[in-house]
């Protein structure tokens, strides 16, 4: 059974035919096998739990529906390993996780889990960013954004259900768009609950900036950005 409405498909078929000017790929790393394992704080945690099997095959369902609404979107599939290229070239550490590239390979959006709920539309605005090659941030934002000269990082824990998590989440795969530098992940929390405990998430959004600020809840641009320039300024 289809997860998207007729009516759904339609209007993001339309949207993409106006939004979309160049390809996209979308790659999902996924797996079937249940004796991998991937990194925990405790050492190793099944790569397959309980906590995110049922999601696997949601994950690959709602990137193949997508697809199927412009042909300017590709679908990859690969099975989890650590000796693969798309694994090891963007640190994929859990499955399912979603790659989002469009002609500019080194500025990828990151998504670890399952897009649904209103993370659906994070997807999707993804995709559009991807294709235009260009974000919705302002040129002040931009223009700080691209003075950084040291890596950073982004972790933006949401959940389908959250309402406040897209703005998050959004402007922490746009701020990796700008600069490659900064690595920008979004997680859905409920699906790797390992990853919720180790950064101590009981609520969301909860970003953490360079794996020591905490910034919590949706906020205007700006005010993000001051907190992510501040956690840099810190750490530099």
């Amino acid at each position: 059974m289809a997860l998207l409405k007729a009516e759904d498909a339609q209007s993001l078929r339309d949207r993409f035919a106006k939004e979309l000017t160049g390809p996209v790929t979308l790659t999902l790393i996924t797996s079937t096998d249940t004796g991998v394992t991937c990194t925990s704080p405790d050492g190793a945690e099944p790569l397959v739990n309980d906590a995110n099997r049922e999601y696997l095959p949601i994950a690959q369902q709602v990137l193949e529906e997508v697809k199927e609404l412009s042909p300017l979107i590709q679908l990859n599939v690969v099975q989890y390993s650590v000796v693969d290229d798309t694994v090891a070239e963007f640190k994929i550490t859990h499955v399912p996780s979603i790659v989002i590239q469009g002609s500019d390979t080194k500025r990828p959006l990151l998504y670890i889990g399952t897009p649904l709920g209103y993370e659906f539309m994070t997807l999707i605005d993804g995709i559009v960013d991807a294709s235009q090659g260009k974000t919705r941030l302002s040129a002040d934002t931009i223009a700080s954004l691209e003075k950084l000269t040291e890596p950073a990082s982004i972790k933006v824990f949401v959940t389908p259900s959250c309402p406040h998590c897209p703005v998050a989440a959004r402007l922490a795969q746009q701020f990796g768009m700008v600069n490659p530098l900064i690595r920008a992940e979004v997680i859905e929390a409920n699906e790797f609950p390992e990853l919720s405990d180790q950064y101590y998430v009981s609520s969301v959004p909860k970003s953490i900036i360079n794996e020591d600020r905490e910034v919590i809840g949706g906020m205007p641009e700006a005010q993000y950005l001051e907190e992510f320039l501040a956690a840099v300024a810190t750490a530099n």
